[in-house]
């Protein structure tokens, strides 16, 4: 399919950010008075980019270089009607990257179905596992800040004891996996690390009832370069560094969204895909 020619969304780089920090409340009826105008003051805007293709690409990007990397892998089962299959995938994922890294460690915690387009009902529940999620929009990754309290979430005591220490590098790893046979509709770009300005990237509270999460959206600059794998298929999985405890030059995050596909053909099919977080435990080098 080769590079495309395409437009992502960024954060808009307004004064308001400086003293109030970009915010969305996740609707919910435990907010039954909110004014809808104070559910967000987040203001995204479309840029022109360049997405190039990896097939066509002469290097090989890799999670520590990149922030990203396509890894063979051929899944057991895609079939996700029921919650013990997608456990079930939870558990190859912790496998896979076990093996893949070399780990003592792997917990997956989380794994979220999405599909392009809207709901098909005007009322979900965001707390079903089984939920098939709607794409995020803007550029966005997770947040250095709010990953440690997951990562120890997620640790029993004696985990605590054992890797909370110096010896151990700990990651968060995001895998994406399409479910169509071959993605068209609504690719996903992943933003090279070494092209990207930290200070691009904004903290973005997430407010739920009972909760508050933070990710980063992303502002725009000419130095920044997409990447996507055209007609990516179920057995090439994207593998993307969301947090990493070792800062010795390499990648530690890895910014990404989906993008309109101008190439694709009217006929194509919605985009479905799978992705899974995981913590990953590795002994320091």
């Amino acid at each position: 399919m080769g590079s495309i020619a395409t437009t992502l969304e960024f954060l808009l780089d307004l004064p308001l950010y400086k003293t109030e920090a970009p915010y969305q409340v996740i609707p919910s009826p435990d907010y039954p008075n909110i004014n809808p105008a104070h559910l967000s003051n987040i203001k995204l805007h479309s840029r022109d980019v360049l997405i190039r293709d990896l097939r066509e690409e002469g290097e090989n990007f890799s999670l520590d270089v990149a922030g990203f990397e396509i890894l063979h892998d051929e899944p057991k089962n895609l079939t996700f009607d029921k919650l013990p299959s997608l456990e079930a995938y939870g558990k190859e994922t912790e496998a896979l990257l076990s093996k893949h890294f070399g780990a003592v460690y792997v917990k997956c915690w989380n794994q979220t179905l999405r599909r392009s387009g809207g709901y098909d009902s005007k009322t979900v529940d965001i707390n079903d596992p089984m939920l098939v999620q709607t794409l995020p929009r803007g550029v966005h990754d997770s947040t250095f800040e709010s990953s440690p309290p997951v990562i120890e979430s997620y640790l029993s005591e004696d985990d605590k004891s054992r890797y909370l220490k110096p010896g151990y590098r700990i990651r968060i790893v995001n895998t994406w996996r399409p479910l169509n046979d071959k993605v068209e509709d609504r690719p996903l770009a992943m933003c090279d690390y070494r092209s990207v300005n930290g200070n691009a990237l904004v903290a973005t509270d997430r407010i739920f009832p009972h909760q508050r999460q933070q990710n980063y959206l992303v502002q725009h600059n000419k130095e920044q370069r997409f990447y996507y794998l055209s007609n990516q298929t179920p057995s090439e999985l994207t593998l993307m560094v969301m947090f990493d405890t070792q800062a010795n030059g390499n990648a530690r995050y890895c910014p990404h969204a989906s993008f309109h596909n101008p190439l694709a053909p009217q006929t194509a099919a919605r985009r479905r895909s799978i992705e899974t977080r995981s913590t990953v435990i590795t002994e320091a080098k």
